[in-house]
C-alpha cells in the first residue's frame, strides 16, 4: 500500500547492545501471562492457533456437559508499536516492581523521542514522539508485551475467557 509508511527508528549498534544488556538484567522483573504469544521467545502464530483451536475443541466436542458455542472476538492492533502510551508503560512497570534503575532507564529511553520523515529527497519538520516504542529496537517488543498485558482484566469475572495475544506490527 502507497500510504502505508512505518516509522522504523533507526539505532546504533551500541544502542542495541546496551537494551540486550537491559532485558537480561531485568527479564525476571517483567513477567508476562501465559496467554501472549507475541513477541515472546520460542511463541509466535502457530503457537497461538494451537493454543485456542485446543480449547475450543475441548468446549464443543470433549466436554462433559455436552457441546458448547464459540464465540470468538479478534482484534487487529493496528500501528500497535506507535500507540503506547509512555505514562501508562511506565507506571505498568512500577506495579511490576521493577527496580528504580531500570524505571528511569525506561523513562529515558521513551521520553524525549523524535522523528523526522524523508520521502522522495523531502525532509519533514522534526516532531516530538509523545507515544510509541521504536520499532526496531531490542526491548520495544517486550516493553509492547507489558502495556498490552493485562487487557483481559477489565473483562467481567462472569465471561468465560481464553485469551492469546498476538500482534504483528
Amino acid at each position: 500500500m502507497d500510504n502505508d509508511f512505518r516509522q522504523i527508528s533507526v539505532l546504533p549498534q551500541l544502542a542495541k547492545v546496551l537494551e540486550s544488556i537491559q532485558l537480561k538484567l531485568n527479564k525476571g522483573d517483567l513477567k508476562i501471562k501465559d496467554n501472549q504469544h507475541a513477541f515472546t521467545h520460542g511463541r509466535a502464530t502457530v503457537s497461538a492457533l494451537a493454543s485456542i483451536t485446543q480449547n475450543w475443541f475441548n468446549k464443543t466436542e470433549n466436554s462433559r456437559d455436552g457441546r458448547m458455542g464459540i464465540h470468538a472476538l479478534f482484534i487487529d492492533f493496528c500501528k500497535a508499536f506507535d500507540l503506547v502510551d509512555h505514562g501508562l508503560l511506565l507506571r505498568k512497570l512500577v506495579k511490576m516492581n521493577v527496580s528504580k534503575s531500570f524505571w528511569l532507564w525506561a523513562r529515558s529511553f521513551l521520553e524525549g523521542r523524535s522523528q523526522q520523515v524523508k520521502l522522495q529527497g523531502a525532509l519533514s519538520p522534526i516532531r516530538p514522539c509523545p507515544s510509541g516504542v521504536p520499532q526496531g529496537s531490542v526491548i520495544s517488543p517486550t516493553l509492547f508485551n507489558v502495556h498490552v498485558d493485562d487487557l483481559e482484566d477489565c473483562i467481567p469475572n462472569y465471561v468465560d475467557i481464553n485469551t492469546h495475544i498476538y500482534a504483528d506490527d
